[in-house]
């Protein structure tokens, strides 16, 4: 798999109580909820930067959200809080290895489904241009590749093309 150049986005939430929530700028509730949020996505980049990530965009900081509501019977379990996302993205700091029964079995998979892990990819079969009816590139498809109607009969079913 070859990364992306602008990294991977990753997402993070923080939970915010609802009194801090709509405080008026140069207030202490404002200082409290901007402190709050910084040090949230602070210890989110921190976590990340340990396990193998570096940074490679400024993160956004979206809300607040309601949280879900709970379903009818159930109890919600986030009390009085609005939630805030954290969107970033991020690239490995150092490549990322697997062991060697992984890949193998990885690669059996692959094998097993025709994929190459070193071309380009699983080429797509092309439709051609313009509109086109699938049911008759899928009749062409199977007239190529060879493969009967009977085929896909169960045992006991009668063709009904026949009639």
């Amino acid at each position: 798999m070859t990364p992306a150049p602008e990294g991977e986005l990753h997402q993070g939430m923080i939970r915010v109580p609802n009194h801090l929530i709509g405080a008026q700028q140069h207030t202490n509730a404002r200082h409290v909820l901007e402190k709050l949020l910084a040090e949230n996505v602070e210890r989110w980049l921190a976590w990340y930067k340990q396990r193998g990530w570096e940074l490679n965009s400024r993160p956004k900081v979206k809300g607040p959200y309601n949280p879900p509501t709970p379903r009818p019977g159930m109890e919600s379990g986030e009390g009085e809080v609005k939630w805030y996302f954290v969107k970033a993205r991020f690239k490995r700091s150092s490549p990322l290895y697997i062991r060697l029964d992984d890949y193998l079995e990885l690669d059996r998979l692959a094998k097993l489904h025709g994929i190459s892990f070193d071309g380009d990819g699983a080429q797509a079969e092309p439709i051609g241009d313009g509109p086109h009816d699938p049911m008759e590139f899928a009749e062409a498809r199977r007239q190529r590749l060879g493969i009967q109607r009977k085929d896909y009969l169960f045992g006991g079913q009668d063709d009904r093309d026949k009639e």
